[in-house]
């Protein structure tokens, strides 16, 4: 187990209070993070509140998940213990903002879903940035407008 610099404990166990680390690479942010995610867990008990450690990078989130799986490996989790969220930004606006409200929004009637480009059902159709999704036999001029295949399930 690695030691905690004086910094990274006053990090660790500050209050439950918005904090801010600016650091170098290699200088334990990655560490500091995931055992402050532990300790604000810890500090709120049994509260039904959920933490959540945020990354835009998609390796980062896959650290902070591994890093968090061996630190908490062998330990008993609380009533809350596994209200705890490691995802992209990305992710997690699109889990729990996007995908349960963005309906209202659209005035649609069902859950909305975002489409990468892979999904099965769109073998029949070409992208260009800026446009919208055209069949692929259909002429130049005509596009065909998918907004409901695209929002609704």
């Amino acid at each position: 187990m690695t030691e905690l610099s004086l910094e990274q404990s006053a990090i660790i166990y500050a209050p439950l209070d918005p904090v801010s680390v600016i650091a170098c690479a290699g200088s334990g942010k990655t560490l500091t993070a995931v055992r402050r995610l532990v300790e604000i867990r810890r500090q709120l008990g049994s509260h039904r509140g959920r933490v959540a450690l945020l990354s835009f990078s998609n390796v980062a989130v896959d650290t902070f998940r591994k890093s968090y799986m061996s630190l908490m490996q062998g330990q008993t989790l609380g009533a809350g213990g596994h209200r705890v969220e490691i995802d992209t930004l990305d992710g997690f606006f699109a889990r729990h903002v996007l995908h349960p409200h963005a309906h209202r929004t659209m005035q649609a009637s069902q859950a909305a879903f975002l489409v990468t480009g892979g999904e099965s059902f769109l073998s029949g159709f070409t992208f260009q940035a800026g446009g919208l999704p055209r069949r692929h036999h259909e002429h130049a001029g005509r596009q065909t407008c998918l907004r409901r295949l695209f929002l609704l399930r």
